[in-house]
């Protein structure tokens, strides 16, 4: 009796055949990909996870600390001479005229006119000037942000924390001094467990519970605040949710209802660096925690995804999230954005230039009276076969992809890839001293964050005061400075 051959078989001795040169070490030179970048490509887009630590730890500095081993790669780094030393402002100190960040700001229909009004109010001792920060795992782990933050709050007032969640959704989200525990809390996001309902929130995350979860949070002397918001999509069979402040006063808020997003505005006792416990009773579905000032002052919200890119916004249901946008009425949105695409073939193509696109129609219905600034990726490095660590070959790409969007749309754009020096920065970063780049020539170190802040923030400050007649604009870069006084704005 003739025996047929099984497809499945072949397939899987093909298999086999794959895995055998992983298993067998003596082998390994037939091995299609390494592990590390078999994970880099398939899983970390995922869970975002770099390999190295992005938060600073207690007593330790991750800038003045080795940066990891690298993953076995094609050849080991090569020795060139060293780069010169790039020099890391100090707090408050400007930048050098060379360096000024606004030579890679470009905002020729003053899109930013309307931060620029938010900003004027506040140097009128009256209200909060908010900043919504969209981005990836650097954003998770509060880098750029954080130094952004608090170099706006020197200037402006500091208006407060502003957005945290509920528990560590990654292991490395927060920020300095950041104390953070949650326990029960079922995660959700698009890139986690999926709802149907597409309502994630804000920013893509959602801590659900039938009862019994609880957080714990607390901030340093130099963050105090004085209202609680609390973030949240009402059940219809909600619970009840319990806030003890500083062990002293006890709050109750009914998480019962319909009707989509809602916020809760508690005010409490004094303006302090409160301690907060926050316990589930019955079902409870929160979004996320605001904790602020009444002003005058700058908030900053972090709002970071690892694995984070424009798709997993815009996989957020429209309205909800144009709702969550309204409840939180930032007068500046920023996305940051590019990074993870990078890795993709795909991108940018029709269907990225389309996320961006209804991103962007989503925010301006929500909020018609913020700017919306697009914020490049940073440099993304990769080995070359020929030694060296160059740019990876998508990423001028996308950020000229993203240069179109923004002057298609009239959008600020701020050049982060030309920011930090271009072609190959990554691997020059990484050899700088202080170390401003980790060995996955991916993410920044502190110090490499906080210079691109830096940057940032040089180019927002140097933008108002040119609006404000304080000095001149940047010829190509800015629009005319409009006469006459700025003119008076209501907020969003």
């Amino acid at each position: 009796m003739e025996r047929r051959w099984k497809p499945w078989l072949t397939a899987a001795l093909l298999g086999l055949a794959a895995l055998l040169p992983y298993a067998v070490g003596r082998l390994a030179r037939y091995r299609m990909s390494h592990r590390e970048q078999l994970l880099e490509r398939f899983v970390d887009p995922l869970r975002g996870k770099p390999r190295s630590s992005l938060l600073r730890r207690e007593g330790t500095d991750p800038a003045q600390s080795p940066a990891p081993a690298p993953g076995p790669g094609p050849a080991p780094l090569p020795s060139p001479a060293p780069a010169p030393a790039l020099p890391r402002p100090k707090a408050g100190a400007s930048l050098p005229p060379e360096a000024h960040g606004s030579i890679f700001l470009s905002d020729p229909q003053n899109e930013l006119l309307r931060f620029q009004e938010a900003l004027a109010r506040v140097e009128g001792g009256a209200d909060l000037a908010r900043v919504l920060h969209f981005g990836d795992s650097v954003v998770t782990g509060d880098l750029i942000t954080g130094e952004a933050r608090a170099r706006l709050q020197r200037r402006f007032g500091n208006g407060g924390p502003g957005w945290i969640y509920l528990q560590r959704p990654w292991e490395w989200y927060g920020r300095p001094g950041l104390t953070l525990k949650g326990s029960g809390w079922r995660i959700q996001a698009p890139m986690l467990t999926a709802r149907k309902d597409h309502l994630y929130g804000l920013g893509g995350l959602a801590f659900q519970t039938a009862g019994g979860a609880e957080t714990l949070l607390g901030l340093p002397p130099s963050e105090p605040f004085s209202v609680l918001e609390l973030h949240l999509l009402p059940q219809p069979r909600g619970g009840r949710l319990q806030i003890q402040v500083d062990r002293a006063v006890d709050l109750e808020v009914d998480c019962a209802g319909e009707g989509g997003e809602a916020r809760k505005v508690l005010p409490l006792p004094a303006d302090a660096p409160h301690a907060l416990r926050l316990r589930a009773k019955g079902e409870v579905l929160l979004h996320g925690l605001v904790l602020e000032r009444p002003g005058p002052g700058v908030v900053y919200d972090a709002i970071g995804s690892n694995g984070g890119t424009v798709r997993f916004l815009a996989s957020i249901e429209a309205g909800h999230w144009i709702q969550a946008l309204r409840l939180r009425r930032p007068d500046l949105v920023v996305l940051a954005f590019g990074t993870n695409e990078v890795g993709y073939y795909n991108i940018p193509g029709p269907a990225y230039a389309a996320d961006y696109r209804e991103l962007v129609r989503r925010i301006r219905e929500a909020l018609p009276r913020a700017s919306i600034l697009v914020m490049g990726p940073m440099d993304r490095g990769e080995r070359r076969p020929e030694g060296g660590v160059g740019s990876m070959p998508n990423l001028l790409r996308i950020v000229e992809a993203q240069k179109r969007i923004a002057a298609d749309l009239g959008l600020a754009f701020f050049d982060t890839f030309r920011a930090m020096g271009g072609e190959g920065a990554a691997g020059r970063w990484y050899q700088a001293s202080p170390r401003l780049m980790t060995g996955d020539f991916t993410h920044p170190t502190r110090a490499g964050a906080d210079r691109i802040a830096a940057l940032l923030v040089d180019a927002l400050t140097r933008k108002y005061q040119a609006w404000r007649g304080e000095v001149e604009p940047v010829p190509g870069r800015e629009a005319p400075r409009p006469t006459g006084p700025p003119p008076a704005s209501p907020p969003n």
